[in-house]
Order: C-alpha cells, then structure tokens, then sequence
C-alpha cells in the first residue's frame, strides 16, 4: 500500500488504522488473486516507506512495524488464492530506509519473526535525488557501491528495488 498505515504519506499508529490497513490489504489480495484476472498479480508490498523511530524520530516504534508486518503476511496468506501452476504472491516489506543488514539479522534472521516466511524480498528505495552529488562521476561512484551492498544483502534473503531516483544538477 503506498498510502496507508505508516507510510510517510498517510501515517497514523493507531490501532484502528492498523485493522484498516489489514482489512485493506485483505480486500486487494482476495479480489486480485482470483482466477478471472489469471495470476496478474504476483507480488504485494505491505506498505510503502514506513517510518519508525529508530530512523526517523517521533514516528511508530520498530516493534509496531513488526507487528504490522506479521499480521499482514498471514493476511496475504490466508486471503491468496493460489492458481494452478502458479505460486503463492510475493509478500515485499519495505525496509523503512534501515539498514538491510539489521533487516538479514533481526527480522528475517534465525530467530527474527519473518524467518520462516516463504516466497518475500526486503524492497530498499535507491535515492541519489537528494544526495548532494553535483558531478556524473559522483552518481556512478555511488550507484556501484549500492550494487556491491546490495549483492552482499541478497546472499541472505532476497532484495529488490522498486523506487530509484537519481538527479542530475543542471549547471
């Protein structure tokens, strides 16, 4: 959900707004899974660019987030329908702009609430837009050292990027 429960265009952290987004996320999945529309719909994202205290003060406690996160996962489990041939949707968290290591080792780690969940990514927004990069060699420098963190990210669990936004300077 790109607007919603946490997300930076829409957060709340009220309970009431947490079963909202549930019921939400439970309306898209059942309707989107059915048959008629032939397994379109592969992947969901559970909500975009959430804010959490530990990144960005005065927002939602990490722990609110995970609470979101799990009960949202069996949301999309329990309401999927699974086409013949097909498999199960893809469940995206976004990694509320913190580390990808905190998420490989806490969350998704051995031990972590998400570690025994099946068919997921970690979404990681890659932002050069507001970097102060001024020069293009500047943009690749960085570009190449996300690629690297990346690759060594996606030896632990799977990552994707579906935002990117870099910015060129016009001089």
């Amino acid at each position: 959900m790109h607007t919603g429960l946490f997300a930076q265009e829409g957060f709340s952290n009220s309970t009431e707004n947490m079963d909202r987004a549930l019921n939400a996320i439970e309306q898209m999945v059942t309707e989107f899974t059915k048959e008629e529309y032939g397994g379109v719909v592969t992947a969901i994202e559970l909500v975009n660019e959430p804010w959490i205290d530990a990144y960005m003060p005065n927002n939602m406690p990490w722990e609110l987030l995970e609470e979101f996160m799990v009960r949202a996962y069996n949301v999309v489990r329990q309401s999927e329908t699974i086409l013949e041939g097909k498999q199960e949707v893809m469940v995206i968290v976004h990694d509320a702009f913190g580390s990808l290591t905190d998420w490989t080792t806490v969350f998704f780690g051995w031990e972590g609430l998400g570690h025994n969940w099946t068919n997921y990514a970690l979404d990681t927004h890659v932002y050069q837009a507001w970097s102060g990069i001024t020069y293009d060699e500047g943009h690749i420098e960085s570009a190449c050292g996300m690629a690297s963190y990346l690759e060594e990210t996606q030896k632990s669990l799977p990552v994707v990027s579906i935002q990117v936004a870099f910015s060129v300077q016009n001089l």
